[in-house]
């Protein structure tokens, strides 16, 4: 879609991208509460189906520059569903939402910070100068909050309009990795890319690097940044009942029945917490057996060819090979 040129439009709508073998466009509809606010229990996939969509179909369904449009679309769509056959999309679901800097907070909240719990990594595009207060207010209100602790940051930088040489490029990234040290993320990488085919440096000059510079990237830090996201979202919910349950049990004055409909609360809310650390347990699992699949798969390949170069020695000089071998 970036090789293309025509890419994905600014969207008041929080666009879906994941691997399919047809590439489709679905429209989802939000099922809406009494005040009119999206809900996130339910969700209707409406009658719009679009088999090899162009950029004209994603820009009628997404483009809006009016911010009251933008927030009414946002009530209409829960998000827009991309299948796009790259093969570098099989292991990964991506998100795009709109900008933090967007000025309208309800547009923010039923986008952008509604889906944020459901990711393990995000991928952070800032301008080629610094982090705005703005973004580092982000970066430490609603994000790492939510149990991130790896964060790509992709500095935009465009050599016709904003040339800058090597000792500026440096001073540029240095003042973002201090920024970021500022709100203890020392850690944070950071990376700066530009269409300059001259550039020399820590750039990424094409679409197809941009890319493998994403994937490479979750490749490395999706299965740590996960674990280390279940753990903080366990101990905060631990923490958050144990405080419940503590101040619970602390009032006096119950009776038998309030202290019996106490625990049976308590209870319930452990439930609940077992469920839901049952469910990441489950997502662990799938991953370990995509990564025992995917080894099994390379040793058996690799033992094929040491196998193909064995019975080939043999041929090279003349002796006979009656596929003896292939055992």
């Amino acid at each position: 879609m970036l090789s293309s040129g025509e890419g994905l439009p600014t969207t008041a709508v929080a666009t879906e991208l994941k691997y399919g073998a047809i590439p489709r466009l679905e429209v989802f509809n939000w099922n809406t509460a009494s005040d009119g606010l999206p809900t996130t229990d339910s969700l209707e996939i409406s009658a719009k189906v679009i088999d090899q969509p162009s950029a004209a179909d994603l820009a009628c369904e997404t483009a809006h520059d009016d911010p009251v449009s933008r927030t009414a679309l946002s009530h209409k769509l829960a998000r827009v569903t991309l299948a796009w056959p790259s093969e570098s999309l099989r292991r990964y679901t991506l998100l795009d939402t709109p900008g933090i800097d967007d000025p309208d907070e309800v547009l923010l909240a039923n986008t952008t910070y509604r889906l944020l719990p459901e990711c393990d990594i995000a991928v952070l595009l800032v301008p080629a100068a610094q982090l705005s207060k703005i973004e580092t207010d982000f970066l430490r209100q609603k994000l790492f909050d939510k149990g991130f602790t790896r964060l790509l940051v992709l500095v935009s930088h465009h050599a016709d309009t904003q040339p800058r040489s090597v000792e500026v490029r440096t001073r540029i990234l240095s003042t973002i990795r201090g920024q970021l040290d500022s709100i203890g993320r020392t850690q944070v990488p950071v990376q700066m890319f530009c269409y300059d085919e001259s550039a020399d440096g820590n750039l990424l000059k094409t679409p197809a690097q941009i890319e493998a510079a994403v994937i490479n990237f979750a490749n490395e830090q999706a299965g740590p940044a996960r674990i280390e996201k279940a753990v903080y979202l366990a101990l905060q919910g631990l923490h958050q009942a144990g405080g419940q349950l503590q101040a619970q049990l602390a009032a006096t004055g119950k009776s038998t029945e309030e202290r019996t409909q106490m625990l049976t609360h308590a209870r319930r809310e452990i439930d609940a917490i077992n469920r839901r650390y049952d469910q990441v347990a489950d997502s662990f699992r799938l991953h370990l057996r995509c990564a025992r699949d995917n080894y099994v798969a390379e040793i058996s390949n690799g033992l094929r060819a040491v196998n193909e170069d064995f019975a080939s020695g043999f041929n090279a000089v003349g002796l006979p090979n009656e596929d003896a071998f292939d055992a």
